[in-house]
């Protein structure tokens, strides 16, 4: 299995990358959160019942890590970039229970010495169920708590059924995956977000050329902190990301393991609008990852929301 395609993990559940974590507040409706690696997809305040989000994103690689930690930039002449355009459904079923969806369409444009590909098609459907543990208006510094369930559906074309030599046609994990994650967060006196995101992938097996494959369970955690102003809301911190070799991996492969640096915004257009933009990077530098790919994301979207009576 090769980089381009453990590097799905990044984003083959999180879909809707720049909303991928709505908080709430006094003065800011939505709060900055998290970015495409949260794996805990949009969230409602507690005044929703429903919000459809729609984003756009792009992905350019700018380099890889070796086994050993070392960082190569990526050659000035190669091409490697990823658009997705998503949407995104989440929905209030209780006071304490919510679900939500991604589907995502993917493009991708490869190429190296004057000479590109072009692919795309539907990504990875994901799906996922939210519930709350403990609200974050109980105590004046107690955080929320809410436990998440999440699938990802391999509707995307995987690395392992490529007819492309560049993989451009590649636009998913190819492997189905149940999530498990926590969150935590807290608007301290309507002014400072703070929050932290964990979840574990579960990798359902799969069959590559006859082959049985189990891929490792994936890890990530993310951790944010910004002010909330009125109507609009700024978070930045830094997720991380480890998955140990697959089955099919030879012995003493190095895992697979990445430091990103995000930050996020959120402004209010309208009392149930809101738009979304977020940068996401990896660090160009020796010790940031293992045997992954290293690129900078980009994202901006509109959310829409629908308030109870």
């Amino acid at each position: 299995m090769g980089h381009e395609a453990r590097s799905r993990l990044a984003t083959g559940l999180a879909g809707l990358s720049v909303a991928a974590c709505l908080a709430w507040a006094t003065d800011a409706r939505a709060a900055a959160c998290c970015g495409e690696a949260s794996a805990l997809g949009d969230r409602l305040s507690a005044a929703e019942v429903t919000a459809i989000s729609t984003s756009l994103s792009g992905r350019g690689r700018i380099g890889s890590f070796d086994e050993d930690g070392e960082y190569f930039p990526a050659s000035i002449d190669d091409i490697d970039v990823r658009f997705q355009l998503a949407a995104d459904a989440a929905l209030r079923v209780s006071s304490w229970l919510e679900v939500g969806a991604t589907v995502p369409v993917v493009v991708n444009l490869r190429g190296s010495d004057g000479h590109a590909e072009a692919g795309g098609s539907f990504g990875d459907v994901t799906a996922r169920a939210r519930a709350s543990i403990a609200s974050s208006d109980q105590h004046q510094f107690a955080p929320g708590l809410s436990a998440l369930v999440g699938v990802v559906v391999p509707t995307g074309v995987p690395a392992s059924a490529s007819t492309d030599n560049r993989l451009a046609d590649v636009t998913g994990q190819g492997d189905g995956e149940i999530v498990l994650g926590l969150t935590t967060d807290k608007v301290f006196e309507g002014v400072l977000l703070a929050r932290v995101d964990g979840s574990v992938g579960l990798f359902l097996p799969s069959s590559v050329d006859a082959e049985r494959v189990q891929r490792a369970p994936r890890l990530t955690l993310s951790a944010m902190v910004g002010p909330v102003l009125r109507g609009v809301a700024l978070a930045a911190g830094v997720t991380y990301e480890a998955e140990a070799p697959p089955s099919t991996a030879p012995p003493g492969e190095a895992a697979r393991t990445q430091l990103q640096l995000v930050a996020s915004t959120v402004a209010d257009v309208t009392p149930t609008m809101a738009v979304l933009a977020s940068v996401r990077s990896s660090l160009p530098a020796k010790g940031a990852g293992t045997n992954e790919i290293a690129s900078t994301t980009a994202a901006l979207g509109l959310r829409v929301a629908v308030h109870g009576l």
